[in-house]
């Protein structure tokens, strides 16, 4: 009985694996005049990784993007998600997911004001 439970858990385990993996950057605020945010990933990596790419406000709700990640990034390319209207009040966030692994990927995160002037730029982890 003992066996077939361990075999159980390490059957269970060996899918753990593959599952979704997230790089984030936790909720910043620019400036009170900050209006869009642009969240780019990169792949170095030597594969394609399809990644699931989100701009997100203090709560955690979607904020409405012009452009998506909705294809998988191929190896050396990058991806840009850009929202046009944050609010300017609140900080905001970003995220990638991605099925498999993540240690390839990077990506940075950046507010700018209305005339395109960046105001904070962090990477995501």
């Amino acid at each position: 009985m003992r066996i077939a439970l361990a075999l159980g858990v390490i059957a269970g385990l060996s899918g753990l694996s593959h599952a979704a993996q997230t790089i984030a950057t936790s909720a910043i605020f620019g400036a009170t005049t900050q209006h869009s945010a642009q969240c780019v990933i990169g792949n170095p990596s030597t594969r394609t990784i399809a990644v699931q790419v989100s701009i997100v406000d203090e709560s955690g709700n979607p904020l409405q993007v012009s452009s998506t990640c909705n294809e998988p990034i191929p190896a050396g390319f990058n991806c840009s998600v850009f929202a046009n209207s944050i609010p300017s009040g609140a900080a905001v966030a970003c995220s990638a997911t991605a099925s498999g692994s993540i240690d390839k990927l990077r990506g940075t995160f950046t507010l700018s004001d209305g005339n395109a002037v960046a105001l904070r730029s962090v990477e995501l982890q």
